[in-house]
């Protein structure tokens, strides 16, 4: 009786030891070395073996998941940290806060004009437009453009009438009774 068992020991340590042995095994890819001397990658650069495939599948996504983290990356806060140096730097010196100020002050006032003359333009346009009806001397009323609202149900009737074709129904024949209550279903929840 104690002759099975011990067999049976056997063989269960013979197949463990073969699966501990091929858990790691490496595949044809694993083995191919390019000429910088990476494993898994042909010359060009591209993953011959699955695993390395998927480490770089992997890290494609993790730099497609980081594109928009740029704001409070480590390069971000160097770059921030360099030109506030910079700009402390340059107002140190008051040649260079005179200059700015002075940019700043032809900027608002070159704003302040444009405003001006678009305003004075707008109301110029407005009064050109106006039709004076010279028999009664005074201002014909303007008139308003219409806006549609292309995402509103219409409210104006123009005595229009919508007609909408009938569904032609026709006699459908199903190979058998499955077919028919799939069909019955897809009408229901569809």
């Amino acid at each position: 009786m104690a002759d099975w068992k011990k067999q049976l020991a056997e063989m269960y340590g013979k197949l463990s030891e073969q699966q501990r042995n091929t858990k790691g095994s490496k595949g044809r890819g694993d083995t191919i070395t390019n000429f910088k001397g990476k494993l898994g990658y042909n010359d060009a650069g591209i993953p011959i073996s699955e695993k390395t495939r998927r480490e770089k599948e992997l890290n494609r996504k993790r730099y497609a998941g980081r594109k928009g983290q740029y704001h409070f990356s480590h390069l971000k806060r160097i770059n921030d940290a360099a030109a506030e140096l910079g700009r402390k730097y340059r107002y140190k010196n008051p040649e260079h806060v005179k200059i700015v100020t002075e940019a700043v002050e032809l900027a608002k006032d070159k704003i302040e004009d444009q405003k001006k003359e678009k305003t004075k333009a707008f109301a110029d346009d407005a009064r050109s437009k106006r039709n004076l009806d010279y028999r009664v001397n005074t201002f014909a009323p303007v008139v308003r453009k219409q806006h549609y609202n292309y995402y509103e149900v219409g409210t104006i009737d123009d005595g229009s009438v919508e007609v909408e074709p009938t569904p032609i129904e026709k006699e459908v024949k199903y190979k058998n009774k499955v077919w028919e209550e799939v069909a019955r279903l897809k009408k229901k929840y569809y």
